[in-house]
């Protein structure tokens, strides 16, 4: 600890620079400026400026969750392994990319490596190794004959493609008259960074807050499958807490820190293979220094050994090497405080503490309850679980596990007292004719495990096929927001309900939605995770099932049969559909690639974060090629821009048409009836602005689009039910809810012109309400 506090940093820092010449926070080796610069950023890593840094954190997890639900999910029937070094760093980069420039990268929502970035730095550390050890390497390196090696914001994959990035999102920020934001650049901005500053520090926050926090997480999760002790009883503090009402749905950063399993586990976690693996040099000064009695002479470089401090017998105890969460929770007051101020030094100390400490911390303290409250983890290759290389941090990858759905705490209520007290008896009495390995009701399993695992037991698939092809009051297809509407409301009247919820959403581009009071820019993931959490949690009478259904079919007897795409059956009394529509892209090059990043489909959703733009263009194409629809949306595109371009793409009977009707208007406002032969993102992942090749090859740069294209309903409905359908092509509906056909309601997107989750939300309680009083009319009547 002395070295760490009293030493400056050694020269192989240097090679932790971004650009030649240029240091970052964590490459800065004078003293003084690295204080100047630290005092100017801490209050926005800290969170003080930064309120939404917990609910940033809160909407990622839940889009892993989703991601994992809907892809990796396997079943008895279906292996789909989950690789969760990958989909654990895809959080972290998301995580740490929002908090630094208010916008993510996209990697979760994408499930991919976004400018092959993971690929390209894995290759790029383990070469950052030998510089930093070899100082004149660097030297060389970032001379004039090699710098043009180096990476270069032009380019379009690997870190190259993140300074890129960087440097224009804070770009945007430093142009004239432009808006602080509440968040970790504009903290830093306030506080006197200039641009090239805060670029540099942006791109530090991402690249030193992702690796690490994610070493740490599958370091975790590998240590608690390998010690199935562990992960049972972090699982029962998880479990107890839940049903105690002590861990909200998301879990609150203050209540994770009062589960003290949990806080041992990420201890040990972080011990057990510090994320920092290299020796971290620091210089003894010129005067020298005496360290454990012997003079050290000045210029000496001093590096410590993560494992001799982290894994020390004299501090940690005989087992140091092992992971073993307990020794926080046996040891006495003094040794617990040694301990934490040895595994304190992973974030370093003092002047060099990192700052992103609170913000790992938070991640660590949410994400294991967020998955383990959902799913259920298994090693699918324990005799080789990860590959895992020291390169100074530590590279780990190919770590595939199943992941299988978890019932939770208050989902006992669900399958209803009888039957867990039945499934209690039975696996009481069945253990050892069955010789099951483990008890079925131990402390740390509570009922509804035993529940699950003695069903699995003794009855199989057969005990879910049967749960699942029940004859429900409502079916409901689509888990968005009418869906799950609609399952509230008929939640509140004890109704039984199952939401089938295909995974695919209308709004999935979308970072943040507008409009929906509470919820007002949060992430359209968060609603639909905290509605889903809530209604699980509290309504046991509603069920979920990720499917997408094939065939719809109304019976003899006035009930509705749905065949899911899998084979699976379901019986309903009635039918609410809420299953969206599909946008279709027009036919032009770039398009699709564009949709919802840089092209919005709603001026009251999307456009106001963007104001001020110098022009934005609307595609007077698909449902704007109508003068009267696109005169309606070009006003609103003006309230945002100072110009308007007006595309009809070849069409001159819309362009002369809306040449004639913005002659009794003064608005800005021209018309280009050219064909686009393609568009692109200017700055994919960073701006909304879009580059347009016109016909004959002029182009054109809009800081977005505004196009509403004709869509199609989804499902087998319309047609299987014959629905009738309203002026719009929309499904037309009586004021119920009701669709053409008794029984059938539907709402959302798909049954209305206007589109937006407010309007989603109000037609599905509509629905909802108007399916229960259907059934209790039946019932009333026994009809």
């Amino acid at each position: 600890m002395e070295i760490i506090k009293v030493r400056c940093q050694g020269t192989g820092y240097n090679a932790l620079r971004f650009e030649p010449g240029k240091d970052n926070l964590f490459s800065m080796r004078d003293d003084d400026a690295h204080m100047k610069l630290r005092s100017k950023m801490a209050a926005g890593y800290s969170g003080k400026e930064n309120e939404s840094m917990e609910r940033t954190i809160d909407e990622h997890i839940a889009k892993l969750v989703d991601l994992i639900d809907i892809k990796y999910l396997s079943t008895s029937r279906d292996f789909r392994p989950v690789d969760f070094a990958q989909k654990i760093q895809y959080f972290t980069l998301d995580v740490v990319s929002d908090l630094a420039f208010g916008q993510p990268f996209g990697y979760i929502e994408q499930d991919r490596d976004v400018f092959d970035f993971i690929k390209i730095t894995k290759s790029f550390f383990p070469v950052t190794l030998v510089m930093a050890n070899i100082p004149s390497l660097v030297a060389l390196l970032h001379s004039r004959l090699f710098r043009g090696m180096l990476p270069k914001e032009s380019d379009k994959f690997g870190f190259g493609a993140f300074i890129g990035v960087a440097n224009s999102k804070v770009a945007e920020r430093f142009v004239p008259d432009s808006t602080s934001q509440p968040d970790m650049l504009g903290s830093f901005i306030r506080h006197g960074l200039d641009q090239a500053e805060a670029s540099r520090e942006s791109l530090l926050n991402v690249v030193a807050g992702s690796d690490t926090t994610a070493t740490t997480i599958r370091v975790m999760m590998l240590n608690l499958l390998s010690n199935p002790v562990a992960y049972r009883k972090l699982q029962k503090e998880i479990d107890d807490g839940i049903r105690s009402g002590n861990i909200s749905s998301p879990i609150t950063d203050a209540e994770a820190r009062k589960l003290p399993y949990l806080q041992a586990a990420i201890k040990e976690g972080l011990r057990i293979k510090a994320p920092a693996a290299g020796p971290l040099f620091k210089v003894v000064p010129p005067e020298g220094d005496v360290i454990d009695g012997k003079f050290i002479p000045g210029g000496t470089q001093i590096g410590t050994s993560p494992f001799g401090i982290y894994q020390s017998k004299t501090t940690f105890g005989e087992d140091a090497s092992l992971f073993r969460p307990e020794r926080w929770l046996e040891a006495d007051a003094v040794t617990t405080a040694e301990m934490a101020s040895v595994v304190d030094l992973v974030f370093s100390v003092g002047k060099y503490q990192c700052l992103g400490k609170p913000v790992a911390f938070m991640e660590l303290n949410k994400i294991f309850v967020e998955l383990m409250r959902r799913f259920d983890f298994t090693m699918t290759r324990p005799e080789r679980p990860m590959h895992i290389v020291n390169a100074g941090i530590w590279l780990i990858e190919n770590f595939p596990l199943r992941s299988t759905s978890s019932m939770k705490p208050q989902q006992v209520l669900r399958y209803r007292r009888p039957f867990v007290n039945t499934f209690s008896r039975i696996s009481s009495t069945t253990c050892a004719n069955r010789a099951l390995q483990t008890p079925v009701l131990t402390p740390h399993c509570p009922p509804h495990r035993a529940a699950q695992t003695a069903a699995a037991h003794i009855f199989g698939l057969q005990f879910l096929h049967t749960m699942a092809s029940q004859q429900y009051d409502v079916l409901i297809v689509g888990g968005g927001p009418a869906g799950l509407s609609a399952a509230a409301g008929l939640a509140r009247q004890l109704h039984t309900a199952l939401v089938i919820d295909s995974g695919v959403y209308r709004n999935a581009r979308a970072k943040h939605m507008h409009n929906v009071m509470g919820y007002d820019h949060a992430d359209p993931a968060t609603l639909r995770a905290k509605a889903r959490a809530d209604l699980e949690a509290r309504y046991p009478s509603i069920s979920f099932r990720n499917a997408t259904v094939a065939r719809a079919q109304k019976l003899e007897d006035g009930s509705f049969a749905l065949t899911a795409e899998d084979g699976a059956e379901f019986r309903g009394k009635k039918l609410i559909v809420a299953a969206g529509i599909t946008d279709l892209p027009l036919d032009v090059e770039g398009y699709s690639e564009c949709w919802g990043y840089g092209i919005f489909h709603c001026l009251f959703c999307h456009g106001y974060e963007e104001a001020g733009q110098e022009t934005v263009g609307v595609l007077a194409v698909g449902m704007l090629s109508n003068p009267q629809i696109a005169m309606h949306i070009i006003p609103m595109a003006g309230r945002l821009s100072k110009n308007i371009k007006i595309y009809t793409n070849g069409n001159e009977e819309t362009a002369e048409a809306l040449r004639e009707q913005l002659k009794a208007t003064n608005l800005p406002a021209t018309v280009e009836s050219r064909k686009i032969a393609r568009m692109s993102l200017v700055s994919p992942g960073s701006s909304t602005s879009i580059a347009l090749t016109l016909e004959g090859g002029e182009q054109r740069r809009e800081g977005f689009l505004v196009s509403v294209p004709n869509a199609q309903l989804n499902g087998p409905f319309v047609k299987d039910l014959s629905l009738e359908l309203g002026p719009a092509g929309e499904i037309a509906l009586k004021t119920t809810g009701e669709t053409s056909v008794p029984g059938c309601f539907a709402a959302g997107d798909i049954a209305v012109a206007m589109r937006a989750v407010p309007i989603a939300l109000s037609t599905g309680m509509c629905a909802g309400a108007g399916a229960a009083a259907s059934v209790q009319h039946d019932a009333a009547y026994k009809l």
